[in-house]
């Protein structure tokens, strides 16, 4: 039930961004239906990666962020339909705004944590070796990456706490491929940018004309 929700939740979003613009009057049926269109075109997208969300796997730093995508598309299009009733916001078309950005916000700073973590994961690397069927084994202390994308495990060692035990202990296990995490988080990062970034330059530009009409 919890999954059919989050993948008809992006859905709901794409569809409330024509009714918030259109309002409850005839008086802006035009910019409804613009925004319409808009939403329309946005389906099939939004359809693709919600089907098809990714190869990383679930849980891992680049499956949470494939994951997100469906909800930032949604809210990237609602986030530009509003620009539609810039002239004439009313108080839900103010917040549908507010919180179509702030999601975009969150989207884009989770993304740059998971950076911050791949970094994290992969420091002093030099220490990683690659985990073999002769490894001891993981415990309750083992900070475990999942970067989501390769086959690849690497661990670090430390030695063992006390001269009676004979095995070293795994401080530190990487699961997949650092080169290919980075490169999907940089495409992810880029993706939260330029969905949000035309439609906030759209509003600066209209609010500084405003403020100094020419």
């Amino acid at each position: 039930m919890r999954r059919r929700a989050r993948a008809i939740g992006p859905f709901v979003v794409l569809a409330a961004g024509p009714v918030v613009v259109s309002g409850s009057t005839p008086e802006h049926a035009i910019e409804g239906l613009l925004a319409t269109f808009v939403a329309l075109a946005m389906v099939v997208p939004l359809v693709a990666v919600t089907v098809r969300p990714g190869r990383a796997r679930p849980g891992s730093l680049v499956g949470g962020a494939d994951r997100r995508r469906p909800w930032l598309i949604a809210f990237a299009s609602t986030l530009f339909v509003s620009l539609l009733r810039f002239d004439s916001p009313t108080p839900t078309v103010r917040a549908a705004m507010l919180v179509a950005a702030a999601a975009i916000a969150v989207g884009l700073a989770v993304d740059v944590r998971a950076l911050v973590r791949l970094r994290r994961a992969m420091a002093g690397a030099e220490r990683l070796r690659l985990r073999t069927a002769e490894s001891p084994p993981i415990d309750a202390r083992t900070a475990i990456y999942d970067v989501g994308v390769g086959e690849s495990e690497r661990e670090e060692l430390a030695p063992a706490a006390a001269v009676y035990r004979e095995r070293e202990r795994v401080v530190r296990v990487v699961r997949g491929s650092r080169a290919a995490a980075e490169r999907a988080l940089f495409y992810w990062i880029a993706f939260d940018i330029a969905v949000a970034l035309p439609t906030l330059l759209t509003i600066a530009a209209v609010s500084a004309t405003r403020i100094y009409p020419y």
